[in-house]
């Protein structure tokens, strides 16, 4: 189980752990976003041996990224930010999807570079937001930051805000935000809990073209994706030839050939998706077997 403290040489500043302590377990996660560090990890799911403990840490942190969400909905930057990832899967999908462990954004418009001052000066205004409007137990004068992304096809930036709650729990709340990236369908809104207003969403759709174009094209194709692309091709419909267009500029020709018999050749890092989800059953096969049969229904032309 691979882990360490955080600020550990060659480990991103976004790295951060909670503090030791008896009776909780917390593995350093590979994560591509940040391969151009020397040790490429985010920090895990924790898992607390008392579960009342783990249930109070994990409703904390909710709060913290309602909180988050409440306040960036507020700021002016609101109607460039898109909201996406394993927050707009549990709306959609409840108890099935994956417990969130992060807020995600995609900003818009797509020409808008992370290095422009407007980029800078929405960092520093969500900050400045959360300084005036404090909750949740976060602290937003700790924030730690990583470029993401780095030399990829959508450049990006984490900020990791800890909290801490009245009982005294620890924790992070980790929000990423990713610029040029093609939104090919319009946002959806979506009402989330604890969240007072719709905010912004890439839907369904877009979603399951993503997931796809992600696992069929990165280097290291990522369990939570499965997961997520196989719950969505199960519930909507995605037109194949919005993926093959996706799939090309890092295919080229062989994008046309793309099917949902495609999905049973990948080779995904599930191993270490189910190490911080070991409540998820089946192999990695069995998932890709799953995806493949709901596309082949699914894909409209």
């Amino acid at each position: 189980m691979p882990k360490a403290p955080a600020g550990a040489a060659g480990y991103p500043p976004t790295y951060q752990p909670l503090p030791p302590r008896p009776k909780l377990r917390q593995r350093a996660v590979f994560d591509p976003a940040l391969k151009q560090y020397t040790n490429a990890y985010r920090a895990g799911e924790p898992m607390f041996a008392d579960p009342g403990t783990g249930q109070r840490w994990r409703a904390a942190r909710r709060a913290a990224m309602c909180h988050l969400i409440n306040v960036i909905a507020d700021t002016p930057w609101a109607q460039q930010l898109v909201l996406r990832g394993s927050v707009t899967m549990s709306a959609w999908f409840g108890a099935a999807a994956r417990e969130p462990g992060d807020v995600d954004f995609v900003v818009t418009p797509f020409s808008l570079s992370i290095r422009s001052d407007e980029a800078t000066a929405m960092f520093a205004g969500i900050l400045s937001a959360l300084r005036a409007r404090p909750g949740a137990g976060l602290n937003p004068e700790l924030v730690q930051t990583s470029d993401i992304w780095t030399y990829e096809r959508a450049d990006g930036r984490r900020l990791v805000i800890p909290f801490t709650t009245d009982d005294g729990l620890t924790g992070f709340v980790q929000a990423d935000f990713v610029f040029n990236e093609h939104l090919d369908l319009e946002p959806v809104p979506i009402r989330l809990d604890g969240v007072h207003r719709p905010v912004r969403a890439a839907g369904p759709a877009q979603s399951l073209a993503w997931k796809v174009m992600w696992l069929a094209t990165d280097m290291y194709p990522q369990g939570k994706d499965l997961y997520d692309a196989t719950l969505l091709a199960e519930h909507t419909t995605v037109d194949l030839r919005l993926v093959r267009d996706l799939l090309r500029p890092e295919l080229g020709r062989e994008a046309d050939d793309f099917t949902a018999a495609s999905v049973l050749d990948w080779t995904v890092d599930w191993d270490n998706f189910t190490a911080e989800y070991p409540g998820i059953a089946g192999n990695a096969a069995v998932w890709r077997r799953r995806l493949a049969h709901a596309l082949e229904r699914g894909f409209t032309r």
